[in-house]
């Protein structure tokens, strides 16, 4: 599998290629996962949507400079720019949305230029090119059979996998791990037990009106569930970064986006590895 120049600047172990969606869950596409251990202790992620030769690389605008830092060398202001697009996407009460997908084809960036230029394309910097997608598109018409669909496990895998493209930030050897995904009063439970008392109102309310079994007909719909994560941090021992966000789907017939509310968090550092 070709990756251009950023496969060339990664030669400390072998690519680890995972199929994150569920199989099944989008029709003919597959959304990919492609690792490598990048020095002792950190990974270095891509995301990959395929389908037979076609393949696009999912480069989010305010992920982009993970990815455009060449051998750990941090380009001048590239922290306080990241610091930025953070507070812009996410602002002060860690909420996001998530509407488009940004892909470009992964044949555009062969070599070094290349992928300095398809980076810029995915963050709107440069004009678009004719291999350049809005990958929403692609699976809007499976979103809107899994929110439909009477098993809770394929909605569940929906919900997985639209987290991780939206928290991706292309580090570390958790991140193509589908988080757990709670709906209803299993939900409202957990969120008691984290937060230590009764479910916020706004958040109780979200989880009846968008409960899967609720009824709906062809019109747009908003489904909402709770997401639990938690995964040990790279190169520490004993360090861990756990989250529970309210996430809820809005579908229509012409679009859908994602929205993510975080309710609680918990970090650990640990003890750092020699």
């Amino acid at each position: 599998m070709m990756l251009g120049s950023q496969e060339r600047h990664w030669k400390t172990s072998e690519l680890d290629t995972v199929r994150i969606d569920p199989p099944g869950l989008f029709d003919s596409w597959s959304v990919l996962g492609v690792s490598q251990w990048f020095w002792q202790y950190q990974r270095r992620n891509l995301i990959l949507f395929e389908r037979g030769e076609r393949r696009y690389v999912y480069v989010p605008a305010r992920r982009a400079l993970t990815w455009a830092v060449a051998d750990g060398v941090v380009p001048p202001g590239a922290v306080e720019e990241r610091a930025r697009e953070r507070a812009e996407h996410t602002g002060s009460a860690e909420q996001m949305r998530l509407d488009h997908l940004r892909g470009c084809a992964l044949d555009s960036a062969p070599f070094e230029a290349g992928w300095a230029a398809l980076v810029q394309r995915a963050r709107g910097e440069a004009p678009p090119q004719p291999g350049d997608i809005d990958l929403a598109t692609l699976v809007h018409r499976d979103l809107w059979r899994a929110a439909g669909a009477a098993r809770l496990e394929v909605l569940a895998g929906a919900f997985g996998v639209l987290d991780i493209l939206a928290v991706f930030e292309g580090l570390g050897s958790h991140e193509f791990t589908l988080p757990r995904v709670l709906f209803g009063g299993e939900a409202e439970q957990l969120i008691e037990e984290r937060l230590g008392g009764r479910t916020p109102g706004h958040v109780r309310d979200e989880l009846q009106r968008g409960a899967p079994a609720a009824r709906w007909s062809d019109g747009p719909r908003r489904l909402a569930a709770v997401v639990d994560r938690r995964h040990a941090l790279d190169g520490c021992v004993g360090g861990h970064e756990a989250e529970l966000a309210l996430v809820r789907l809005e579908l229509s017939t012409s679009g859908w986006a994602y929205d993510r509310e975080v309710l609680w968090a918990d970090a650990e550092e640990g003890e750092p590895m020699s």
